[in-house]
């Protein structure tokens, strides 16, 4: 199922959520949960993350709000939201995010498909940015 492992960042402020995610993609990538876009934006400066998986829905700083952030930080991070809200009525809450979930996560091969699709933008990325 998955090809290759990869270090991804966790953004989201339920510990439910975070800690689901930290422990399903824990088992073939290292994998990091933080609970607030400050954290996030402290992590991805570190540098060396291949996905940012991203909340919407978070106090202080709303995923759509953190994502300009990042991608000054790293222009080829790759990343997904993941929210409860209906966003068909607000695609441009979704347009800075390269890949989408909807939270609850009916199937669990959809977040590893995912995971897998950002990887390998993140990888084209780099080399063309070469």
């Amino acid at each position: 199922m998955v090809s290759s492992s990869g270090k991804i960042l966790i953004v989201d402020d339920d510990d439910t959520v975070g800690r689901f995610l930290l422990r399903i993609l824990s088992k073939d990538h290292q994998a990091e949960w933080v609970n607030n876009g400050g954290v996030a934006l402290q992590r991805i400066a570190q540098g060396g993350y291949d996905v940012a998986i991203i909340d919407l829905g978070m106090p202080g700083m709303p995923g759509d709000q953190l994502m300009p952030h990042l991608k000054r930080l790293d222009s080829s991070l790759s990343t997904i939201l993941i929210t409860g809200w209906n966003l068909e009525d607000a695609p441009e809450r979704r347009e800075p995010f390269d890949f989408y979930l909807q939270k609850p996560f009916s199937d669990i091969s959809l977040l590893h498909n995912a995971v897998q699709n950002a990887k390998a933008l993140r990888e084209q990325r780099h080399s063309a940015a070469e």
